[in-house]
């Protein structure tokens, strides 16, 4: 984020207020107090006098989420069920050992359903559940997420790594990604990892049939979720 900064004191307007006489700077009745300006200037504007009339720099603001739009092109996976939608409302869960690493995060949209790709590393099968709530709340923060849809999915993967920990890879996904509308899935957000969860929340247009699996070579978890 680019920081603004006034233009510096020219050094004339300085010298003047050096030498303004006392009387100015206090009143002539001794009793109304001097009238304070105050100068912003960058921290590279104050060396000639100590830095003494620098204000201090903004600290940085936290940095925009990564969002992706991608454009409704599919997303053919090696291996995926090309049989006709099998699916439901239920939850869909899975119960595996192992830790993995979340490295990225892919949309597709396919004839009659949209798709979301969870790119994996590590090693053994991740644990999932996916199912439709109510609402979309942070797991360790509890505060709502606002997403764009009239049903959520929530898509928990647990036995997931913080970026960095034992060597796993950062992950290097969207936190955000907004399809174009049409589909199925209208936002998706992917709130944190926290205690080995990784959760990821799913506005979609309406409580259709959906199904979550899982492909190898590469590791990979993925959700289609079927139009309405």
């Amino acid at each position: 984020m680019r920081t603004r900064r006034s233009a510096p004191v020219p050094a004339l307007l300085s010298a003047m207020a050096l030498t303004l006489p006392l009387a100015a700077c206090t009143g002539d009745d001794g009793d109304t107090p001097p009238e304070t300006v105050t100068v912003t200037v960058g921290p590279d504007q104050g060396e000639d006098d100590g830095g003494q009339s620098a204000s201090p720099t903004p600290s940085a603001e936290p940095s925009t989420p990564v969002t992706q739009s991608p454009a409704a092109e599919p997303l053919n996976e090696p291996g995926a069920d090309d049989a006709p939608f099998v699916a439901n409302t239920e939850p869909d869960t899975n119960s595996g050992s192992g830790l993995v690493e979340a490295t990225n995060l892919r949309f597709g949209r396919h004839d009659g359903y949209d798709r979301l790709v969870l790119d994996l590393g590590g090693s053994g099968e991740p644990s999932w559940r996916v199912e439709y709530v109510g609402e979309a709340r942070g797991q360790a923060s509890g505060e709502l997420v606002v997403l764009s849809g009239d049903a959520v999915l929530r898509m928990d993967v647990q036995g997931v790594m913080y970026p960095g920990e034992d060597g796993a890879a950062d992950y290097t996904g969207p936190d955000v990604i907004a399809p174009p509308p049409g589909g199925a899935i209208r936002e998706v957000v992917v709130d944190s990892v926290f205690e080995g969860t990784m959760e990821i929340f799913v506005g979609v247009a309406a409580e259709t049939p959906f199904r979550a699996y899982l492909l190898e070579s590469p590791t990979r978890l993925i959700l289609d979720v079927q139009n309405p």
